[in-house]
C-alpha cells in the first residue's frame, strides 16, 4: 500500500472515530513468498486496528445513561457521563426482574447492550442534524415551549413549506 493511500485511510478513520478513541495503525500482512514453482501474485491483505468495544462498567455507564436520555428533545449529547449514573432500587429491580420473567424477556447480554448503545447514538445524531436543520429553516429552538418542542419543531416546518396564498374571493 503506497503512503498516499495509508495516508488517506487515516485521515479518514481519524475524522470516523476522532483523534482520541481510534487506533489507526495499519499493519501489512508480509509479502507473498515464492514457494517452489508456484508463485503467489495480488494483493496483500492489511490489518485496520478499530477502536476497542465497550464493555464492563463503561458499557454499563453508558448504556444506562443513553438509555435515560436518549428519547429526550433537549439532549444533544452523544456520549454519557463516565462514572455510573445512579442505580435503581432495590424494589425496582426486583420489579425489573419480575417484569422480564413475565413477558419471558431475557436479561440484555452484552452484545444487545452495544448494539442498543450503537442505535441509540444514530438516533441522537440524526436528531442533531434535525435541530440544525430547523435553524437553517429560521426556527429558534429555545422559544419552543416545555411540553412538546418536537410537536413545535413539526408544525414550524409546515408553516415554513406550506405556501400561504390569500384565499381565492369569488
Amino acid at each position: 500500500m503506497s503512503e498516499e493511500r495509508r495516508r488517506q485511510l487515516n485521515t479518514l478513520l481519524d475524522e470516523l472515530w476522532g483523534r482520541d478513541g481510534a487506533c489507526t495503525t495499519v499493519v501489512p500482512f508480509p509479502r507473498p513468498m515464492k514457494r517452489g514453482a508456484k508463485v503467489r501474485r495480488g494483493p496483500c491483505a492489511e490489518i485496520l486496528r478499530f477502536p476497542a468495544q465497550l464493555s464492563g462498567d463503561e458499557l454499563d455507564c453508558q448504556y444506562s445513561w443513553l438509555r435515560n436520555n436518549c428519547s429526550k428533545w433537549e439532549n444533544d449529547e452523544v456520549e454519557g457521563p463516565e462514572e455510573k449514573v445512579e442505580e435503581p432500587s432495590e424494589a425496582c429491580r426486583l420489579l425489573m426482574v419480575q417484569m422480564r420473567q413475565k413477558f419471558g424477556w431475557a436479561e440484555p447480554t452484552e452484545a444487545v447492550k452495544r448494539q442498543r448503545v450503537a442505535d441509540w447514538r444514530k438516533l441522537i445524531e440524526k436528531r442533531n442534524s434535525v435541530k440544525d436543520w430547523l435553524e437553517s429553516l429560521g426556527a429558534d429552538l429555545d422559544s419552543f415551549g416545555k411540553l412538546n418542542p418536537a410537536e413545535q419543531a413539526l408544525f414550524f416546518v409546515f408553516d415554513r413549506m406550506c405556501v400561504r396564498k390569500s384565499p381565492f374571493i369569488a
